[in-house]
C-alpha cells in the first residue's frame, strides 16, 4: 500500500490536520496582538481574558495570556514585551499551514510569500512594531490563511 499511494499521499491527511490547528493558532496569535494593540491605546481599559481562546486553539503558553495587558504605546510605536517569541510561533505555524500545499510541489507563489513573510517576521527582534506593520501582518496572514492569496 505505501509503494502504490507513496509517503507523500500518506503523510498528506496529517499535515492538513496540523495545518487547520496551525491556522487556529495564527488566528490565536494575531488576536493576541491587536488585543494588545487595543489594550495600549486604552490602558485604563483592562484586557479581555483570552484563557478560553487559548485552550480552544491548545496553546498552553500562559505568557501569552498576560501579554496584552504589558503593552503600550510610545509615540507610533507599539511595545509588545515577547514580541519575537509571538513572531517566532507565527513563522513556525505558517509554515506548517502551508505545508500540504508546498510539500512535494515545484517552487509556487505560495512558497515564495510564505518564506518572504517568515524572513519578515524574523526581523520582529525587539519588542517595537509599528501599526503600519501590524496591519500588514494581519491583512497578509489573512489573505494566506484564507485562500493561500496575495501577501
Amino acid at each position: 500500500m505505501v509503494a502504490s499511494l507513496g509517503q507523500m499521499q500518506l503523510l498528506r491527511p496529517a499535515w492538513v490536520t496540523a495545518a487547520l490547528a496551525a491556522n487556529d493558532r495564527l488566528k490565536l496569535y494575531l488576536t493576541v496582538l491587536q488585543v494588545a494593540r487595543t489594550h495600549a491605546e486604552q490602558p485604563d481599559t483592562p484586557p479581555p481574558n483570552l484563557g478560553h481562546e487559548l485552550a480552544s486553539a491548545q496553546v498552553g503558553a500562559a505568557w501569552l495570556k498576560d501579554l496584552p495587558g504589558t503593552a503600550y504605546r510610545e509615540g507610533r510605536d507599539l511595545h509588545i514585551p515577547d514580541l519575537p517569541r509571538v513572531a517566532a510561533l507565527l513563522r513556525d505555524d505558517l509554515r506548517i499551514m502551508a505545508r500540504p500545499l508546498l510539500e512535494g510541489a515545484a517552487e509556487s507563489a505560495l512558497d515564495s510569500r510564505v518564506e518572504r513573510w517568515c524572513a519578515w517576521l524574523d526581523t520582529l527582534t525587539d519588542d517595537r512594531l509599528q501599526a503600519e506593520r501590524l496591519k500588514a501582518l494581519t491583512r497578509c496572514a489573512a489573505s494566506l490563511a484564507l485562500q493561500g492569496g496575495e501577501g
